[in-house]
């Protein structure tokens, strides 16, 4: 697999250039991808103040932005052993807000050096206005731009105003940029009402797709939903009990997705399962890793791969199945590994099965 030498040349091009004890102990050269690829975090907290937010309860103190440079993130990331360049899916904007002025340099920084040394997949999702929209294309000219709305009048988000969303909108699709309506979180009770009106907007603003985030609640954040809105609603639908006061646990709202779903169908809207879907329409990539797949027109690629990059393990395989569906590999000779299912799955964007 010629991705896993183009790793080894990153870390032996880019040694010299970074401080390789402070990189290789960093999160992002340890951890393992989400379901939706590797979360990118460009700084730490967030000062918006959204009122469902649980990033208040992971004991982030204030804004701060990485302490890494460009480059030491790709060593980072070329680094961690579950990562794969060109192949394994970016998403920045989970811990906080990627265009906030505190953040917004790094930001952009972090895109600038993925895109040249790693060539990945980049996707952004954010409640503010880039100031210079124009650098995401200089970044990756297929990006994938995610505007997050929990509801149209705006209530949860005070310091986000909806209607400076969707101007932001058309100017990010006045550049060719294939933008998203990121419905999320849909808190019971609220992001419903006047659903009708928000995708409207969007619709008129040129967005042509959206996607549907659930809510997780923390105690804190239940407390203050329920207090400050009277929400019923929320307790009724939480999944299970929270483990401590930390805890996120996720609430049901599949009805209220599918009186969405209805909505943006009449007017035309294509509805993303995931995030990570729009990322890869956005890049023309294609995936059937879920069961709610394929995304794009999925074609599988090279069996002898396989066999190449176990070989390259000392790990001796036979190959029992290898198809768009599913690949099942019956392990011979060798040791295997968690992160040898996940390279394999990220390159091929098909689930794999070890025997």
């Amino acid at each position: 697999m010629d991705l896993l030498d183009a790793k080894r040349q990153i870390l032996k091009d880019l040694r010299d250039a970074v401080n390789v004890r402070k990189v290789v102990n960093n999160e992002h050269s340890q951890r393992k991808p989400i379901f939706c690829g590797m979360t990118v975090h460009p700084g730490y907290g967030c000062s918006l103040g959204c009122l469902y937010c649980y990033v208040y309860d992971m004991e982030i103190s204030g804004v701060k932005a990485s302490d890494l440079t460009g480059v030491e993130l790709v060593y980072a990331l070329a680094f961690n052993k579950y990562f794969l360049p060109k192949k394994t899916l970016i998403a920045i904007g989970s811990i906080t807000e990627p265009f906030l002025p505190e953040i917004e340099s790094k930001t952009y920084e972090f895109m600038e050096s993925i895109s040249k040394y790693l060539k990945n997949p980049i996707q952004v999702s954010t409640k503010l206005c880039p100031s210079d929209p124009k650098r995401l294309i200089e970044c990756d000219e297929c990006i994938s731009f995610l505007m997050s709305f929990s509801s149209y009048l705006g209530e949860l988000e005070p310091s986000v105003n909806v209607l400076d969303r969707i101007e932001c909108l058309k100017k990010i699709i006045n550049l060719g940029i294939e933008a998203v309506g990121f419905i999320r979180p849909i808190v019971p009770g609220i992001t419903e009402k006047h659903i009708d009106k928000l995708l409207i907007s969007l619709k008129e603003a040129g967005v042509r797709a959206i996607v549907l985030g659930s809510l997780r609640v923390t105690p804190r954040v239940l407390n203050i939903l329920s207090k400050r809105f009277h929400l019923k609603e929320i307790s009724k639908r939480i999944k299970r009990r929270f483990k401590d006061r930390n805890d996120q646990v996720p609430l049901d709202v599949r009805d209220l997705k599918m009186k969405i779903k209805k909505i943006a169908k009449e007017l035309g809207l294509r509805i993303f399962p995931f995030a990570c879907s729009a990322n890869i329409i956005s890049h023309k990539m294609s995936c059937n890793l879920c069961h709610l797949g394929p995304c794009g027109r999925h074609k599988i690629g090279d069996e002898e791969s396989i066999y190449e990059y176990f070989e390259s393990r000392r790990i001796k395989v036979e190959v029992l199945e290898f198809s768009r569906d599913i690949i099942v590999i019956k392990l011979v000779k060798g040791k295997y590994q968690s992160y040898d299912k996940v390279l394999l799955e990220t390159y091929y964007k098909i689930p794999i099965k070890v025997k």
